[in-house]
């Protein structure tokens, strides 16, 4: 192994030597160095394609949902297109039934032609 030396402001030393705890300052500072080092570039690859698997169930979890936003929509304008017909016949069955319902026009007699001066 290599050695180097570095220097380090007065709290940045305090701080490494109260969490190092018992372990020897040389072998604290190297397990750091790994877990800064090592582990970041093979775990990088892991979290990236978790995250691309993510992005890709949101996608298509998005795209579901704006499919179903679109099939909503189009039933609300069925349904408004419905309704609006349904109006329309409400209003003819009225004017309908007003009509039917009202009384009989009085019947006048019929006038034979020598009544007809009267």
């Amino acid at each position: 192994m290599r050695t180097f030396s570095i220097r380090l402001d007065e709290e940045l030393f305090q701080k490494l030597e109260s969490v190092r705890g018992e372990k020897p300052r040389a072998d604290y500072i190297r397990e750091v160095l790994l877990l800064n080092f090592k582990e970041p570039d093979a775990n990088l690859i892991e979290p990236q394609t978790n995250l691309n698997k993510e992005i890709d169930s949101l996608k298509a979890e998005l795209t579901h949902k704006e499919q179903i936003i679109k099939i909503m929509d189009d039933r609300v304008k069925d349904l408004q297109n419905h309704n609006g017909f349904l109006i329309s016949e409400y209003s003819r069955l009225t004017r309908l039934n007003e009509q039917l319902l009202l009384p009989p026009a009085p019947i006048e007699p019929i006038k034979k032609w020598w009544q007809l001066w009267k």
